[in-house]
């Protein structure tokens, strides 16, 4: 069963450390009751139907993992295979060919129920790349015949301060365009959340992880993905027809707008001041914008404008499908930088976690990051070194 402890404010138990999960001293005694449900259905393993565990039954027919915090460890960012554990789920891989595409849709599940079929089971290597005279890595991706294809690669991101990330009004987000950038739209409203900033609110984007991360449909995403006419597939669907009620999905995404901000992991006033002098000087705040006052909750410091850019070639999506969003990611936020090593056991950064460290993730910017990266490369070792010092403690 879910507790809750008191240590510095409320935070849900868990068997981490430390974790993302401390919660918004405000949360009403409804929205607390509500909350614990939705970590429930976010924690705990979701099965196959029919079952007596009537709340989580539905998964399937295809899944990448059986349970949101499979790759939301501690709340936490997710990490590629091999990283932590050679199978990790945290890498969710989508299409990029027409041939991929039209065999397993948009994204690509490697695991299924017995009777069912994976979709492919996809290995990963690496490939040392030189840029700018240092030595990264870069992911290749193989199918079972060792022949590599084009995948879109995406990690699980923290989920601490989402419910903060909602609550911009979308003008500053527009904005923020004004110097740069691209604002993502869909239905008519500024979209935010997901590497590309697919999403519109984190109602959509939880349910969209229900759907293509574990078969759970939901009136947002009510058919199942499976192959055609789900042959053989027990669904888990109640008398409305779809496997997590409205009312549990308003529960999961209550949680998740619950979730404080993260906090620095030291209040090194000093360091903070010169840290954000050479951020600003090199020109990272251009498009990581540091901080928004919000009338209800004061000001906040996501270090993001929630806008896509264009991040170049070498960030690129690789394959044949959909034209020049392949160069575009919207800007992650930087808070939550300095708790990653404590709360998830690595430092792997960007969409598809070949970054091993903040520098790395430096170096791999392209685009309309270029001019940044050539300051930092010209940047004196002690300037850089207080860079990612203030960095490392966000």
């Amino acid at each position: 069963m879910l507790s809750l402890v008191k240590a510095q404010g409320r935070t849900l138990s868990g068997s981490f450390p430390k974790n993302f999960a401390k919660l918004d001293p405000r949360l009403t005694k409804n929205e607390m009751a509500h909350l614990k449900v939705g970590y429930s259905l976010f924690a705990k393993p979701w099965v196959q139907a029919p079952a007596s565990t009537k709340r989580r039954d539905g998964l399937g027919p295809h899944f990448n993992a059986v349970s949101c915090m499979s790759c939301h460890a501690g709340m936490g960012r997710g990490a590629p295979p091999q990283v932590l554990h050679a199978n990790d789920p945290s890498l969710v891989l989508k299409s990029n060919t027409d041939d991929l595409f039209n065999k397993f849709g948009d994204q690509i599940t490697p695991k299924s129920l017995p009777g069912f079929r994976p979709e492919m089971n996809v290995k990963v290597h690496y490939e040392k790349v030189t840029r700018y005279g240092f030595d990264l890595i870069k992911p290749i991706f193989k199918n079972e015949e060792g022949e590599a294809i084009a995948v879109g690669t995406r990690i699980s991101p923290h989920l601490a301060g989402l419910g903060l990330l909602e609550a911009i009004p979308e003008e500053e987000i527009i904005k923020n365009s004004l110097s740069g950038g691209t604002v993502s739209r869909y239905q008519g409203r500024v979209a935010r959340f997901g590497w590309k900033a697919s999403q519109e609110d984190l109602r959509h984007q939880v349910a969209a992880a229900f759907s293509k991360d574990m078969g759970i449909t939901s009136s947002l995403y009510p058919h199942e993905r499976c192959e055609s006419g789900c042959a053989g597939y027990m669904s888990g669907a109640d008398e409305e027809g779809v496997e997590i009620r409205d009312d549990h999905l308003e529960m999961v995404v209550t949680l998740m707008r619950g979730i404080e901000p993260p906090k620095p992991l030291h209040n090194d006033k000093e360091m903070i001041v010169k840290g954000q002098k050479v951020f600003k000087e090199i020109s990272c705040q251009s498009c990581h914008r540091i901080s928004y006052d919000l009338k209800e909750w004061g000001t906040i410091e996501p270090y993001t404008d929630l806008l896509l850019h264009d991040m170049g070639e070498g960030l690129a999506d690789k394959g044949t499908l959909n034209g020049d969003m392949k160069k575009m990611w919207r800007t992650a936020p930087l808070w939550g930088l300095g708790s990653q090593r404590l709360v998830n056991g690595h430092t792997r950064l960007l969409h598809d976690g070949r970054a091993r460290n903040v520098e790395e993730a430096i170096l791999w910017h392209g685009g309309e990051a270029t001019p940044s990266v050539r300051k930092f490369l010209k940047l004196e070792e002690k300037q850089k070194k207080t860079l990612l010092s203030f960095l490392n403690n966000l």
